[in-house]
């Protein structure tokens, strides 16, 4: 493996525990905010926003959704 290689690797190895990172925060956010909020509607509108954020997060980062629509030379 070349340089090159590793550093790439080493990017998106990085890239990989910072997303793990948000979303571990925003679970904990999810958590905080299930408990103090009692009301079910409140909840909803509170919870929703960030569940999608979390959604976007894994579906770009870890099942790498993005390169659908990249051409074939960036998706290698």
């Amino acid at each position: 493996m070349s340089m090159h290689g590793a550093d790439a690797e080493q990017r998106e190895q990085s890239a990989g525990v910072r997303v793990i990172a948000i979303l571990a925060v925003l679970t904990i956010i999810e958590y905080i905010a299930a408990i103090a909020i009692g009301a079910s509607v409140p909840l909803l509108v509170v919870l929703t926003p960030i569940a999608l954020v979390k959604a976007w997060y894994i579906l770009k980062d870890f099942m790498h959704l993005p390169r659908l629509w990249a051409d074939e030379e960036e998706a290698a």
